[in-house]
């Protein structure tokens, strides 16, 4: 109940802290870009206004990122194979063959796996959120591996990501899905909130563990909703 009444309070304060800040920024916004197509300034006049254009688009990420964890959209369900939607979540994140070179990507599917009613777009943006994370845990590179599996007793679907970067302590454990908690310079310590309520509005669950062999793991619980239930 407590946990209710403060995302109710954080979704009143996302939505009036938006309509505060996104107005006078953009008006921000406008005037640096109609100074910049003017040719009286220097170069490194020029650039930086581009910088300050740089900060604001930041910010206008951080106020969309809070607004989708305060208030998340309503999943649009319908049937989904969870393995594609993993193989299109790699495919998204990896697409810079530069950048994919330093990571191994392995897959352990079931191909057994039943269908399910999931929004594809929220999960992808779980998987993706996921995946950028054990990307920043290997800054020289390394392995991610990617393990899906069906439970029947619970009715479920397990997803297992896990990669060989240096693990994460207890401490950190117990915060990580926190708001606004984050170890990066530039993170807004969003991203990983906002994929649980989205895994939470699947009926599902989302935790983090240490790998025994090295690395982390995320582990990822989904029951399988028929379409029956759905239209229920």
């Amino acid at each position: 109940m407590q946990r209710t009444e403060q995302l109710r309070v954080s979704g009143e304060l996302a939505a009036g802290l938006a309509h505060e800040i996104k107005n006078p920024l953009a008006g921000i916004k406008i005037s640096i870009e109609y100074l910049l197509e003017g040719s009286s300034f220097s170069e490194e006049q020029k650039d930086i206004m581009l910088k300050m254009g740089s900060e604001i688009r930041r910010i206008e990420l951080l106020i969309k990122e809070f607004l989708n964890f305060a208030r998340p959209l309503k999943p649009q369900m319908i049937a989904v194979n969870m393995n594609n939607i993993i193989d299109k979540s790699i495919a998204f994140s990896f697409k810079d063959t530069a950048f994919s070179k330093a990571i191994n990507i392995t897959r352990d599917f079931d191909d057994d796996l039943p269908e399910t009613m999931a929004d594809p777009m929220q999960l992808q943006q779980v998987f993706l959120n996921i995946f950028l994370n054990a990307v920043d845990a290997m800054p020289d590179g390394g392995t991610i591996s990617v393990k899906t599996s069906y439970e029947p007793a619970a009715a479920s679907i397990i997803i297992e990501i896990s990669d060989t970067g240096n693990g994460i302590s207890e401490e950190l454990q117990n915060k990580i899905f926190q708001p606004f908690f984050t170890t990066k310079s530039r993170g807004t310590g969003l991203g990983l909130s906002i994929s649980k309520r989205l895994i939470e509005q699947h009926g599902g669950s989302i935790s983090i563990r240490n790998n025994l062999g090295g690395g982390a793991v995320f582990g990822i619980n989904i029951p399988i909703k028929q379409e029956e239930a759905r239209l229920a």
